[in-house]
């Protein structure tokens, strides 16, 4: 950057000091009114052409008018809003800092509340939620059985025990206990889990994959294919739960079939490299006992065709 000629017109001109204005005492005048802080001052000079070419044009005085302007009015806002009591108003957290957008949310919900009054405005919707009382509110409330309660805890442990003893033999809970067993070696024959939704066909084939049920569901599937390995994959894990069901292949075309079988059945399933181009795929299952659908595969992929033909 250099140095800028003297006859520059970006350069405000030069004056001397001498031509400066001058202000002392007798420019001023003091009231003795109440206003003490009222300082009126008179300046009477006459305008000489020097003052227009002091180097700051009116537009740009008048813009930073403006922003002056601009800035005092958003710092009133600021200390009005300084000065209004923080708290929540329509479940917004009153912040300082707040858009002009949930400030105006903030002033109608003031405004709203003011024709209310302050007992009936409830912001956590609990008076259009019908009372409900707990099953423990209820027993305490209950006379009876605040009496049995009490009876309870005032005997000793050993009145206590003997209590729930008695209470267990009229309950016929000790013969239920001995019938369970925890031995994990002992396969149980009747298993329960059959019965649950969980466990019927129709939900077995709609937790499959999203690709297993679309693949299953064309025309063309390898109904043999899946026949075959179904049957020996019911008759290993029948026989044994906890034995591990490997078949080597190098088709990718065998082993997702295999996978989609294995997941019909409840089973787990995963494939690892083997020798060579040949892959090694695991079947096995993560439960004690084996709890396969009632209907086979294949089966329910024929029921499925019959059924979107009638559609059709």
């Amino acid at each position: 950057m250099g140095i800028l000629p003297p006859n520059d017109r970006r350069q405000p001109p030069s004056r001397r000091i001498e031509d400066a204005v001058q202000i002392t005492y007798d420019d001023y005048t003091f009231d003795d009114s109440d206003a003490e802080d009222e300082v009126v001052v008179i300046i009477d000079r006459p305008v000489s052409d020097s003052d227009s070419d002091s180097g700051v044009p009116n537009g740009l005085a008048d813009r930073n008018t403006r922003r002056k302007d601009k800035f005092m009015a958003r710092k009133a806002v600021r200390e009005a809003r300084k000065s209004m009591n923080l708290g929540t108003v329509d479940g917004i957290n009153i912040k300082r800092n707040m858009g002009a957008r949930k400030w105006r949310r903030v002033e109608s919900a003031r405004i709203l509340s003011s024709f209310t009054d302050a007992g009936d405005i409830c912001f956590d919707c609990s008076d259009l939620v019908p009372e409900h009382l707990s099953a423990f509110a209820r027993i305490l409330q209950d006379q009876e059985c605040m009496k049995a309660w009490n009876n309870f805890i005032e005997k000793d442990e050993a009145e206590q025990n003997e209590y729930l003893a008695q209470l267990d033999k009229e309950n016929d809970l000790d013969e239920s206990f001995d019938r369970l067993s925890l031995d994990s070696d002992v396969h149980v024959e009747h298993d329960a889990r059959k019965h649950h939704p969980a466990y019927s066909t129709s939900m077995a084939f709609h937790q499959l994959d999203r690709r297993f049920r679309d693949a299953l569901s064309k025309r063309h599937v390898p109904i043999d294919l899946i026949d075959k390995l179904e049957g020996n994959l019911r008759t290993q894990f029948q026989e044994d739960p906890s034995v591990i069901w490997t078949d080597t292949c190098d088709s990718s075309f065998r082993r997702f079939y295999i996978h989609a079988v294995a997941q019909y059945l409840k089973l787990k399933s995963k494939s690892s490299q083997g020798k060579g181009r040949l892959k090694e795929t695991q079947v096995f299952s993560t439960d004690q006992t084996f709890s396969p659908p009632d209907t086979k595969l294949v089966s329910l992929i024929r029921s499925i065709r019959n059924a979107s033909r009638q559609i059709s």
